[in-house]
C-alpha cells in the first residue's frame, strides 16, 4: 500500500510526501524457504509548472529500506545469497515538457546511494550490486499534428549510468562458509 499527501503552495508549486510498503514472497534460497522481501519507503518532493504550464519539474528525496533481499552469488550463479537489510537514499530531478505542439521531452537525473546494511556474507556498507550511483537520461517524442499521417508518433532517447558494481564475489571454503 501507499499513502500520498500533497499540498498546493501556489497555482504552480506543490509539495508532497509518499509512504510506501510492499511485501513480495521469495520462492527459495539454497533449498530453504525465506521470509518475504519487504520494502518501506518515504519520498518527499516539490513539483512546479512553468512556461505557461507547458513544462513541469519535480525534485525529490527518497529513503528506503529493503529486508530479506536475495542476490545472485557471482562465484556460483546457481546460488542466491541473502542480504538481510539494504538501504537506499536518492535525490532526483525530472523535467517534462511540450517543446512545441506534438514534440515532448523528458530530462532526468538521479543520484542513488544503495548500501548493504546487514548481511552475514556481504561487507556492510558496500554498494548494492546492479544499482547505479548516477543515472540520467533524455527522451523525446513527436506526434504528427495534421495531414494524412496525423497521430503517427515516434520517439527516441538515451540513458546514461555511472558507478555500477555488477557483482560482489564471495569466496567459499569446502564447508560452504565465506572466507
Amino acid at each position: 500500500p501507499e499513502l500520498e499527501i500533497s499540498y498546493q503552495l501556489s497555482n504552480s508549486i506543490s509539495v508532497y510526501t509518499n509512504l510506501s510498503y510492499s511485501s513480495l514472497p521469495v520462492a527459495k534460497i539454497s533449498n530453504g524457504l525465506l521470509k518475504p522481501e519487504i520494502e518501506n519507503g518515504l519520498e518527499i518532493g516539490i513539483e512546479t509548472e512553468f512556461l505557461n504550464d507547458r513544462f513541469s519539474a519535480t525534485l525529490y528525496l527518497y529513503d528506503g529500506t529493503q529486508r530479506n533481499v536475495t542476490l545472485i552469488n557471482a562465484s556460483d550463479p546457481e546460488l542466491e545469497v541473502l542480504v538481510e537489510k539494504q538501504s537506499s537514499q536518492d535525490i532526483g530531478l525530472e523535467i517534462v515538457g511540450e517543446i512545441t505542439p506534438g514534440w515532448n521531452a523528458i530530462v532526468y537525473y538521479a543520484y542513488t546511494k544503495a548500501r548493504i546494511a546487514q548481511s552475514p556474507q556481504f561487507p556492510v556498507n558496500s554498494q548494492v550490486p546492479n544499482v547505479a550511483s548516477h543515472n540520467g537520461g533524455f527522451w523525446t517524442t513527436y506526434e504528427i499534428q495534421a495531414g494524412a499521417l496525423q497521430g503517427l508518433g515516434f520517439g527516441s532517447g538515451t540513458l546514461a549510468i555511472a558507478q555500477v558494481i555488477l557483482r560482489i564475489v564471495l569466496n567459499y571454503q569446502a564447508i560452504g562458509k565465506p572466507i
